[in-house]
Parts: C-alpha cells; structure tokens; sequence
C-alpha cells in the first residue's frame, strides 16, 4: 500500500486504501502494477462539467456530427473500407475534445471489424483448424492493414511491423472499452473523463473487471448515469446525427436528479463499502461487440 501511495498524488490514497483493503470481493484480480492507473481511472469515471460538456459540445456533435463528412460509397458496408476510414478520423482530427470523443469510438468500431475480420477468416479454414490459431488472428489483422495501406505490398518488414502494432494498440484499447461497456453500460464512453483514456491502454481485463468492481461500490450512482448516455453512444457508433427536433427532445427527457446525484456523489472521497457487491467476471467467449453490432445494424431511437 505504502509503495502504490508513492507513485501516486495524495487525492488518490483513499481509493487505494480501499481497494488493497480487506473483504474485496475473491474474484477480484488486483495487479499491484497497474494498481494506480485503475484508481485514477475510477476517479475519472464520470467528468465534473457533464452538465456543461452535455449542453455544449455533445448537443453540438449530435447535430452536426461526430465524424468528419464521408462521401458514400457503395462499397463501403465492407469491413476493411470502414475500418480504413475509421483509422484515417483518428489520424486526421484536430479539435482535442471532439479528437477524445472520436477516438473512444473509432477504437471500438476497429475492435468490432477486426472480430468481424477474424470471423470471415475463420469461415474459410477447414473444420479441423484450431479455432484459436494464431495464423488466423495475424490474417484478419493483415487483411485489414494491406487494404488500407495502398503501398503495404512494396512497405517494407519494419515499416508493416510498426503499422501492425499501432493497429493492435489501438484496437486492444477497443477491446478494453468494449469490456467496461459491458459492465458499466455504453455511456461510460461518452461520461467519463480524459483521465481514463490514458490509463486505459495499461489495463489488462482484469484491471478492468477491478476498475468496474471500484466504480460500481464506491460511485454507485455512475451505471444510472451511463444509461441517461447509452442512446448517444449508438448515434456516434453509426455516425449519425440528430434534427433540431430530436435533440430538443432527448435533451427535455435527460434525467437531469440522476445526473446531478452522480456528480454530487464523484466530487466525494470514495467510501469503503459496507459490503462489498460482486460484479460477476465477464467470460472471455463472450461477444462483447453485439452493441456495435446491434447499433449499425438497427435504426436507433433517442428517447
């Protein structure tokens, strides 16, 4: 404990002190290495200005859009085309704040192509492959990487190795949003502080299941506060928009006492729970896309 208090500022301590306290939950994997980056992202679960983030820049994105503007293409319902256009957002925003919001979105977008790569890949093996062979996650990913590099077959090896990882990176980030998603709701994408993105990419899934274990005792008001947001997260996942309208109706209809609670409530030191409420281990077969999915494939309503 004394050694994590050191490698972190004092407003952090009594989230410490909570998690390496006793009676945590016995499913509840705590990596002392990555300890601090799961409180500092307990801490930032829900932004301090969601009131005026919600009034200015989500009203904004929800009208004028989150993506940038995208000429159609009949072809592009194909995985490697929206994956490619997604990568080329990330890389090209300027804006921080819309960049933040992009970047969340397009990494669980690029998780849910590459899954869906993998699936096509896997379609075409013999019945007898393994289902888990390592050749055909490293196919999915390469399909994906030479469709989008125009150059890939004359890139040379340590050029493709660098875009491979930068490509994996970004999309195990995916995967560890997918998982908090899961276990806090899809508005935990749109809520939470930038803190959060920066810890995320040293969280394994444990880590994760940790954090969710610390929001979900000690900032219990913050899963009610996910789902006031979970409507926005799958118009930002089509990259949609709202009319006047729509967005004026969405907006009268927020639960604003569920917001003001959890704010109230994260601006507090996290108590130790009286008891602790376990948050059952997600299973590592399980599909933690079928919201995107569900998203690009359904017409979506706000209310």
């Amino acid at each position: 404990l004394e050694n994590a208090k050191s490698r972190i500022g004092k407003q952090y301590h009594e989230g410490l002190e909570i998690i390496l306290g006793k009676d945590l939950p016995t499913d509840v994997f705590v990596n002392l290495d990555n300890i601090t980056f799961v409180v500092r992202a307990g801490y930032a679960a829900l932004r301090p200005d969601l009131k005026r983030f919600t009034d200015e820049m989500l009203c904004t994105w929800l009208v004028s859009g989150l993506w940038p503007y995208t000429c159609s293409n009949p072809e592009d319902d194909e995985i490697w085309r929206q994956c490619s256009i997604d990568m080329m957002h990330v890389g090209i925003e300027k804006d921080p704040e819309t960049r933040t919001m992009l970047r969340r979105v397009a990494q669980i977008r690029m998780y849910y192509w590459y899954e869906e790569q993998v699936k096509r890949v896997r379609e075409m093996q013999p019945a007898d492959a393994l289902i888990f062979s390592d050749d055909i996650l490293e196919k999915a990913t390469y399909t994906l990487l030479e469709r989008f590099y125009s150059a890939w077959k004359i890139t040379d090896h340590v050029s493709r190795e660098e875009l491979r990882k930068t490509f994996e990176a970004e999309k195990e980030v995916g995967k560890k949003w997918c998982e908090l998603v899961y276990y806090l709701g899809e508005g935990i994408l749109v809520i939470c502080g930038k803190i959060m993105d920066t810890q995320m990419k040293s969280f394994s899934s444990d880590d994760v299941h940790t954090l969710a274990t610390f929001i979900i005792n000690c900032y219990p008001q913050v899963p009610q506060v996910c789902r006031c947001f979970d409507s926005v997260v799958k118009t930002f996942i089509q990259k949609g928009v709202l009319s006047h309208d729509e967005l004026r109706q969405w907006h009268d209809e927020l639960n604003w006492d569920v917001l003001k609670g959890g704010l109230q409530e994260i601006k507090q030191p996290p108590q130790q729970p009286v008891s602790w409420f376990p948050v059952e281990k997600l299973s590592t077969m399980m599909d933690l896309t079928n919201f995107i999915r569900s998203a690009l494939h359904h017409d979506v309503s706000m209310s």
